[in-house]
């Protein structure tokens, strides 16, 4: 995706896409079609919560010139998909007897993620044991679109 050539703000180190400054809508973090921002005021739209909260992680490290390299990659990448189910059913016993595998005092579950498009999505997966207490590993195979998740159970469901 081009970027232009002034920055944002002195305080923001990310370079403005083309498309946001130009009124069309793509995602900040991976450029795919995004909804236009909810409030005036707000100059990014994302096309899903991951791609928010990795473009947040992103510039909270300093490391916003991530980017700009990614632009001059010129990456192509699948559309992601929003989902705002609660997947309540996986803390159903029924799941846990057919798919979470006991390791102990352990616990351990594959799950699949469509949509994962990007190696900033794959680090932000693997990146849940620091942002869930009781989540001890999770590492995401790309070619089966599998995370694999070892817990504690007594922790986390």
């Amino acid at each position: 995706m081009p970027l232009e050539s002034s920055q944002s703000s002195p305080r923001d180190s990310s370079p403005r896409l083309l498309s946001e400054t130009a009124g069309a809508a793509s995602c900040a973090h991976c450029g795919l079609p995004a909804p236009q921002p909810a409030a005036a005021a707000t100059s990014l739209s994302f096309c899903c919560r991951g791609c928010s909260f990795a473009y947040a992680a992103i510039h909270e490290a300093g490391l916003g010139a991530y980017y700009l390299h990614r632009a001059q990659a010129d990456v192509v990448s699948t559309p992601a998909r929003a989902s705002d189910r609660s997947y309540a059913e996986y803390d159903a016993a029924q799941f846990a007897e057919r798919y979470v595998e006991r390791q102990g005092e352990l616990a351990c579950v594959e799950l699949f993620l469509e949509g994962i498009h990007c190696s900033a999505c794959i680090w932000l997966v693997e990146r849940l044991p620091r942002a869930l207490p009781g989540v001890i590993e999770a590492s995401f195979d790309l070619g089966r679109a599998a995370l694999r998740v070892k817990f504690d159970p007594a922790a986390v469901r």
